[in-house]
């Protein structure tokens, strides 16, 4: 299945039955509004948690009709943050969201080895991208969290972006495992890691994905650069995901791109036993809904 835009992503989300999402820290204006658009819309039913009094004085001032029974008291964010971690574990929730907290209040009930939601995986963030003059979407990973992944972890980053394609009804991705050169140099690790990878893909240890690396990204992205540089992959210019080095390359392709083209890019953390929706204050209204119909339709994916 070849996905080209966003747009047929988000309608198969905003298709299926409701997803049960909780919101830790919910008390905060813009995260209401955009969950209550995804309410009214059927993509969610939320469970609200956080200080039970302000989250019921800003639904109404919202004019939201919403069952008091979804709203549930805490009395921190550390207790909102439990709360919602607890609400996934028991199956009472399907995708998990980040409200009014720093992102490493949520995060630390998630990977907590005892009582959180981390499946004895990576956690990675998993971001698709839309991007004008490229023919279909784009996923970059990681982007946010693993700051310098060695070899395994770039191992479970990859799979994370695989199974998060493969639940959007995207088969068998092309996965471009990046570096600064497309021959394996030992003074380049990130060289010898892509040639690791690649090779566990040939064996096995790796699947439902086709995997090129060393691959520079220019070659990754268009065939007629890797026809001049006779460079011959499957995976050269029809790439679907690049498995970026380090958090700092993410980061800085994703924000170059969006500096200079009209790029849709939607994200979204993978490798928990949820998706999880970790916008920051500063995201769009539009991204932040973009967010959930993304949670949504992995969430959806999976039970295909």
């Amino acid at each position: 299945m070849v996905v080209k835009t966003l747009d047929e992503l988000f309608a198969h989300a905003e298709a299926q039955p409701r997803r049960k999402m909780a919101v830790a820290a919910a008390e905060d204006a813009g995260v209401l509004h955009v969950v209550l658009e995804a309410y009214h819309n059927g993509v969610v039913q939320p469970v609200l948690i956080g200080d039970a009094k302000r989250i019921r004085t800003l639904l109404q001032e919202q004019q939201a009709d919403i069952p008091d029974t979804w709203i549930v008291d805490a009395e921190s964010n550390a207790d909102a943050a439990r709360i919602a971690v607890d609400l996934v574990k028991q199956g009472e929730a399907d995708i998990l969201m980040k409200g009014l907290m720093q992102t490493a209040d949520l995060m630390r009930p998630v990977v907590n080895k005892e009582h959180g939601l981390n499946r004895g995986r990576v956690i990675s963030l998993v971001s698709v991208m839309e991007i004008p003059g490229y023919h279909k979407l784009l996923t970059v990973t990681d982007c946010g969290i693993t700051a310098n992944p060695n070899l395994e972890q770039k191992k479970g980053i990859l799979e994370n972006a695989v199974e998060t394609l493969k639940s959007l009804g995207i088969e068998n991705p092309k996965v471009a495992v990046l570096s600064a050169s497309e021959t394996v140099n030992p003074k380049i690790p990130d060289s010898t890691d892509a040639k690791c990878l690649a090779d566990m893909n040939r064996g096995g240890e790796i699947t439902d994905c086709l995997v090129e690396g060393p691959i520079s990204m220019d070659i990754a992205l268009s065939e007629s650069i890797a026809q001049k540089k006779h460079y011959e992959s499957a995976v050269a210019g029809d790439a679907d995901i690049l498995l970026m080095p380090n958090v700092l390359a993410g980061n800085l392709a994703v924000k170059l791109l969006g500096r200079f083209v009209p790029v849709k890019t939607v994200s979204v953390v993978a490798g928990a036993a949820a998706p999880i929706v970790l916008t920051s204050r500063g995201t769009s209204h539009e991204n932040k809904y973009r967010a959930i119909l993304l949670a949504a339709a992995a969430v959806s994916g999976k039970e295909r």
